[in-house]
Order: C-alpha cells, then sequence, then structure tokens
C-alpha cells in the first residue's frame, strides 16, 4: 500500500466502508462509512471480467466473493469517475488489492484500454502467469475478452 500512496497522491482521498453487494467479478456496491447518501458503484480499475451471463461470468463474481464478503470493510483508492457514475479505483480488502488479485487468479482481463498506470505492467504479467497456468477462465480452449463479448450483445453496456 506504501507504494500506492507514492504513485496516487490523492490517496488522501481514499475512503473506507461496507461491501453491500458483489455485483460481478468487477464491480462492488460498497456503502461508505459517515456518508449520507446512498451506496456507491465501485468499478475495479484497470480490470475486465466476464459478464455475468457470459462463459466464467459467475465464477468471476464468486471468486471475488471469496475476497470480500457483505458486510466487510473495504477500502477504495478512487482514481476516476466513467460515463455510468462509477467511482473507479482500486478495492483494498485487508491488505490485498483485489483488482489485481482477480487478474492474478486468472478470473478477469487486464483492460488495455484503461489500465495505464505503472503497475499495470506487473498486472499484465500476472495476466499472462493465469494464462500459462490455464487458471480460472484460462481453462476455457478460447475465451472472449468481456469487450469483445459486448459488441456482439448490444443491449449490455461497454464499461
Amino acid at each position: 500500500l506504501f507504494a500506492l500512496c507514492i504513485l496516487f497522491p490523492a490517496t488522501a482521498q481514499a475512503w473506507e466502508g461496507i461491501a453491500v453487494r458483489i455485483l460481478d467479478g468487477d464491480t462492488v456496491l460498497v456503502a461508505p462509512y459517515g456518508a449520507s447518501h446512498g451506496d456507491i458503484s465501485v468499478r475495479l480499475y484497470g480490470i475486465d471480467a466476464p459478464e455475468l451471463d457470459q462463459p466464467s461470468g459467475m465464477a468471476s463474481r464468486e471468486a471475488l466473493e471469496g475476497h470480500v464478503r457483505p458486510g466487510d470493510t473495504v477500502k477504495i483508492i478512487p482514481l476516476a469517475n466513467d460515463r455510468y457514475s462509477r467511482t473507479v479505483g482500486l478495492l483494498i480488502h485487508g491488505d490485498v488489492i483485489l483488482n489485481y488479485e482477480q487478474v492474478r487468479q486468472g478470473y478477469a482481463w487486464v483492460y488495455p484500454q484503461y489500465c495505464k498506470a505503472r503497475f499495470c505492467k506487473e498486472w499484465r504479467n500476472a495476466e499472462q502467469t493465469a494464462r500459462q497456468a490455464q487458471n480460472g477462465l484460462w481453462g476455457d480452449t478460447s475465451p472472449l475478452p468481456p469487450w469483445e463479448w459486448r459488441h456482439g450483445n448490444a443491449s449490455i453496456p461497454n464499461k
């Protein structure tokens, strides 16, 4: 976490809350501590997990649920807001950065269009290792990246 504080001086804006619901493999609904407004949808920065009705989609959500359950305290390091008004950031539970963990375990792709931080190189290496070990979604013979899958399913918004 210390390295993240150096890379992202805006971590003074980091906040904590309670995980309310795991929506899919890269989105969590969080209730911020002390906030008077509602829950916040947090999109995990730099990764893209399969959609729930896509092959490995449910497994990806279950993998994330294996790290953070509703009621757990999480820390959010916000990096942006997306066009759907979601907070995009790093999701941390304990000392684990769950964005990275989803990639490392093979339940999400590094999202090349959006993962631009220096640490994304490490994340791409972790993705390659998961691919070679056929972990998670890489056990499928030809997994389709969600950004390509969504093009064939126009009713699903781009993440």
